[in-house]
């Protein structure tokens, strides 16, 4: 047996993001609207027979030259996770061409991961259930049970892990991705939980409307990082709708009525921030 696989793994976004509470061990309960969107990382596997010798796993990153490829990427672990549940006895190579920021709350490791642990199950006769497969998610990361998952768009609660698939219309959103790396376990060490009486609705016409578009994370973060709020203030001056920090930064997202003027929006900000103008992509939800 010799595959070789080819498949996409693609960013998420948190419409809202909601921190509820704070669990014994230390993590935080959240209440959100997860949204896959069009920007993805390609994912190449290639699998073979270990034929008497003992597996192996390997990983290549191309474009973020600091992404770890030993036993602490987490596309790594998703993979060694798959051998020791099924006792396969194979030689992975991984290659992630990476087009997802790291770092910046769009969940480019956990698609990853989660993208190499259902690839392998697929490739393999799915050996694994579902139901396992989502156990398995949630030992490797939070928002990886949520890439699993087939529905483009979940409201999580717990720590993230418990998703509720919801069906909305396609949006259009202007992504402003800084070169900054916000750690997700800083930024939850520095959020003062200050309010546990948090709404939490499932239905569908409610979670549309943009009462619900708020993101707890920003008062931490842009205190560090100030010019995130200014990339979130600019998005609103050129017409988004709605304009918000993604995760626990550092991307800012607005939330355009049409691709157009979404990508009329990169023009203007182009002009308008200069020189050291960030990364900018007009996406769409999945």
């Amino acid at each position: 047996m010799r595959l070789c696989i080819k498949t996409k793994a693609p960013a998420k976004i948190n419409c809202f993001l909601r921190i509820t509470g704070r669990l014994a061990n230390g993590y935080h309960t959240i209440y959100s609207l997860f949204r896959k969107i069009t920007l993805w990382d390609l994912v190449f596997l290639g699998i073979d027979e270990a034929k008497g010798q003992k597996s192996s796993i390997t990983v290549n990153v191309l474009g973020n030259p600091t992404i770890p490829i030993g036993p602490t990427n987490i596309a790594y672990r998703a993979a060694e996770l798959f051998l020791n549940e099924t006792g396969a006895n194979l030689h992975i190579a991984i290659q992630l061409d990476k087009h997802i920021p790291a770092g910046a709350g769009l969940g480019g490791g956990s698609s990853d991961a989660s993208c190499v642990l259902k690839t392998l199950n697929d490739a393999l006769g799915c050996p694994i259930s579902q139901e396992r497969l989502l156990e398995m998610a949630r030992e490797l990361g939070a928002d990886c049970p949520f890439f699993i998952h087939e529905a483009p768009s979940c409201v999580a609660t717990g720590i993230g892990d418990i998703l509720e698939p919801v069906h909305l219309p396609t949006h259009h959103y202007l992504l402003i991705m800084p070169d900054i790396h916000v750690d997700t376990g800083w930024a939850y060490g520095h959020f003062v939980l200050t309010n546990s009486e948090v709404e939490i609705s499932f239905v569908p016409e409610k979670l549309g409307a943009f009462m619900h578009w708020v993101n707890d994370f920003e008062t931490v973060v842009f205190t560090r990082f100030p010019v995130l709020k200014r990339y979130r203030d600019k998005l609103l001056e050129v017409g988004a709708k709605v304009a918000l920090m993604t995760g626990s930064g550092s991307t800012i997202f607005g939330h355009f009525d049409s691709k157009q003027r979404a990508l009329e929006a990169i023009t203007y900000l182009r002009r308008e921030l200069g020189p050291n103008v960030p990364r900018m992509e007009v996406v769409d939800s999945l």
